[in-house]
């Protein structure tokens, strides 16, 4: 039995027991939305009103289903009745300013979250939680003037506070001092994997290739036994064109996590590397399959041409286009090889490319080309 279906057997039971007894029927309620009994769920929070009618959290799930029925002056309404009752319910507040923003009044939401920020300033939460609303604002410049807290209170601050301020830098795209607040995150909670991705998020905009390989190698280390980290090493040395190393990298993994279709993909990627059109095709062809993005297939179809596949270039790039009818890249490529296959059909295959990009020259040049081929 799970979690939630033996939840929902005992608060049954104390239901039962105990009909009016306010925190059965919540527990009830929540139990029954979180296993999509909406209906059941709903009459008993409506209990829940009917002997509390202050419960904030109920008053406030009901708020949210009128905003999200688009009764934006109904949900607004019910939300200032929560806040009447206790104006620091913060999954409110946060409701009232996103309701706000939806019919371009937000500067009432923001002033009065700035109001119980300023209420209550000495309590770090409350100062997350006001950046966390001015983060969504694009108020990236505040953000960072809010959470510039002493060294002491910073040590003791959540980690929402860290990702606030990281995530404020990078969006201002200082990028130095967003790698700095990530490295400060993930010294304060080593354990964490967060703040490492956040890091690496900094270096690969930054395009800092040598720089991502040190970092996975360091992941690796900080945590062992996470196959999902562990896998990042190999494909960055392959970014760095480290093939080598990354082949040793892959070599250390277990078997299954070998056969992964992304680590399949990179084992392909090395023998595409090395010119080992044939033996790359069979692991591409599985990292395709798994995710047929315009990259993926890029590496397929250019390994079907360089084994002189043609007619399964062809075939592959017909059933990929289908699947993904706007990769302009694939669909130039496409275009460019029936010229010199199919000639009669390239001119179409020019025109659907003119007609998501009208100004492009070399697509002008090769319809016009293809046409005059082809009489």
């Amino acid at each position: 039995m799970s979690e939630t279906a033996s939840a929902f057997s005992t608060t049954k039971r104390w239901v039962e027991i105990n009909p009016e007894n306010e925190q059965a029927n919540f527990l009830a309620g929540k139990t029954h939305i979180l296993l999509g009994n909406v209906e059941d769920g709903e009459k008993y929070f409506n209990k829940v009103l009917a002997i509390k009618p202050t419960q904030t959290f109920v008053l406030t799930y009901f708020a949210n289903q009128e905003l999200k029925a688009g009764r934006y002056k109904q949900g607004i309404e019910k939300l200032e009745n929560v806040l009447s009752i206790d104006p620091d319910v913060k999954s409110a507040l946060l409701s009232f300013y996103r309701a706000h923003k939806l019919i371009g009044t937000e500067q009432v939401a923001l002033e009065r979250v700035r109001n119980r920020f300023e209420a209550n300033k000495e309590q770090n939460a409350y100062r997350t939680f006001y950046a966390s609303i001015l983060f969504l604002d694009k108020n990236f410049d505040t953000v960072i003037s809010l959470l510039d807290i002493d060294e002491i209170n910073r040590k003791q601050a959540p980690d929402r506070y860290w990702q606030l301020l990281g995530d404020s830098y990078y969006e201002l795209e200082n990028l130095d001092k967003a790698e700095e607040t990530y490295q400060s995150w993930s010294t304060h909670r080593p354990t964490l994997a967060v703040p490492w991705f956040r890091k690496m998020q900094v270096l690969d905009k930054k395009s800092d290739k040598p720089g991502l390989v040190r970092l996975a190698k360091s992941m690796g280390e900080a945590f062992p036994h996470d196959p999902r980290i562990k896998s990042l090493l190999p494909y960055y040395q392959i970014l760095n064109n480290e093939f080598d190393a990354a082949e040793v990298s892959i070599n250390q993994l277990s078997k299954a996590h070998k056969e992964l279709p992304f680590i399949r993909g990179l084992i392909g990627r090395i023998s595409f590397a090395r010119k080992q059109y044939h033996e790359a095709l069979a692991n591409l062809k599985v990292q395709y399959s798994m995710k047929p993005s315009p990259e993926h297939a890029g590496f397929v179809y250019t390994s079907l041409l360089k084994v002189n596949d043609i007619e399964g270039t062809l075939t592959f790039m017909e059933e990929h286009l289908q699947r993904q009818p706007h990769d302009t890249i694939s669909k130039a490529f496409y275009a460019q090889f029936l010229m010199e296959h199919r000639p009669s059909e390239a001119t179409a295959i020019y025109k659907e490319l003119l007609a998501d990009r009208p100004n492009n020259i070399a697509f002008l040049n090769n319809a016009g080309w293809s046409e005059y081929k082809n009489g």
